[in-house]
Formats: structure tokens, sequence, C-alpha cells
């Protein structure tokens, strides 16, 4: 296995269904605060728990999630998830052993990850192992303080550390922290998820300042989130 030296990578994974400007805050807020070296966008091709027949095909999120990052220096999107069996759901613990296996070790890796999501860790697939692959970079989200999911995960907070965009020492301290640590990052930002902009959309009404342009554009071409049908074959 060949190892990828000194990058050090964030990995925002999700459904992506659609990609918004949530995603991209918290994206661009742990590579700032961490100073990673870049910001990997990985949707998931098919995400556990949740009904796939429901979710718009996967070749429309990546191209989404292609055109959010489009002009964004150090965000690009990865097809990682394309060397998956399409039936396999998408893990985390299986995406990140996915990066492992290209040559990132744990310390390099940062997986990025609203603090509301991460409040349900200890029901995830392959829990506490998961938590030895990466570091694991917890965005603060509306309702849920990184104070009060200290409190919502007591076997987990001694891996916690707190840290800010304002502190120069933050990225000091995470690039040379070795084992795999769990680092919440207080941030504002924008309040908006993916099941509200599909429910504008449903209604025919406006998602300026939710969406990034290109996806706007994307979505209004290929009549997703509609009432009308739609295809998977992309152009």
């Amino acid at each position: 296995m060949r190892v990828i030296s000194a990058s050090r990578i964030g990995i925002l994974g999700g459904t992506f269904d659609p990609i918004h400007v949530g995603h991209l805050d918290a994206a661009l807020a742990a590579k700032q605060t961490l100073a990673l070296n870049e910001i990997l966008v990985v949707p998931a091709r098919l995400t556990p728990h949740k009904n796939p027949k429901g979710q718009v095909e996967w070749q429309h999120r990546f191209t989404m999630s292609e055109l959010a990052t489009a002009d964004i220096p150090g965000i690009r999107v990865s097809d990682v998830e394309l060397k998956m069996p399409s039936s396999s759901p998408s893990y985390t613990s299986s995406t990140l052993q996915r990066f492992s296996e290209s040559g990132y070790s744990s310390q390099q890796m940062f997986f990025i990850i609203g603090s509301d999501a991460f409040s349900e860790i200890e029901q995830w697939h392959n829990y506490p192992q998961v938590m030895e692959q990466s570091h694991f970079v917890v965005i603060s989200r509306s309702g849920l303080s990184n104070a009060e999911l200290r409190k919502k995960l007591p076997s987990l907070s001694d891996r916690m550390r707190t840290v800010s965009a304002t502190n120069d020492r933050s990225a000091t301290v995470a690039r040379t922290t070795k084992s795999p640590s769990i680092w919440l990052i207080e941030t504002k930002t924008r309040n908006v998820s993916s099941s509200d902009v599909r429910e504008l959309l449903s209604k025919n009404q406006s998602t300026e300042g939710l969406l990034p342009t290109g996806v706007r554009s994307y979505i209004s071409k290929h009549r997703l989130y509609s009432d009308r049908p739609h295809t998977a074959v992309l152009s």
C-alpha cells in the first residue's frame, strides 16, 4: 500500500440530495480551522437507513456536488463510491477503509459531520471501531451545541477537543495529535437542510440563497424534486 505523505484531507460524506450552502459552510469551516490540504466531498451511493426509491439518482447527486464545488479552491468531489458494489450500503467505515487503501493513514483523514448526526454515532455500523479509522470533525448545528454533545456522549468526551477558526493554534494541535480525535468546531453555518430544500422545490417555491447557482440551474434543467418524471441520463 502506498502512503500519501503529509497531505491531510477532510472527508465530507452525505446523501447531498441536494447539496446546499450549509454543506459548503461546514466544509470550509473544517478546512480553515484545521488547515486541511483539501476537502473531498463524497456523495453516498446507497445511504443506509434511507429509502433509495425516494432519492434522486446518484449520478445526479454526484454532478450537483461537482457543480457546487467547481469554483471553490481546495474542495473537490471524490468518486470513491464508484469503486464500491452498487448494492452495498455506504457505511462511513467502508468509505474510510477505501481511503485507507489509497494510502491515507487515520491521522491524515478528518471526517466532517454535523453535531446532530454525530450524536447518533453509537448506533453506527462498526462502532466503536470506526472511531479509530479517522479523526472526526463535528460542526455545531442549530439545536445541539458542542457542550450538549459532550453530555450526550459521555463515553467519548475524553476524545473531544474544542477548536476555533480564530485560534491559530488549532491547526497546529490537530497536526501534531497522533491518535484519532474528535474536533468540535463552534461556527455559524447557514441553517438549511436538504429536506427543506426538497419541500420548497416540490412546491415550486424559491430556493434563493440556499443552493449554489449551478445546482439551482441543474435542478431546473433536469426537473428534479418535482412531480414530473426525470431521467438518470446526464447531458
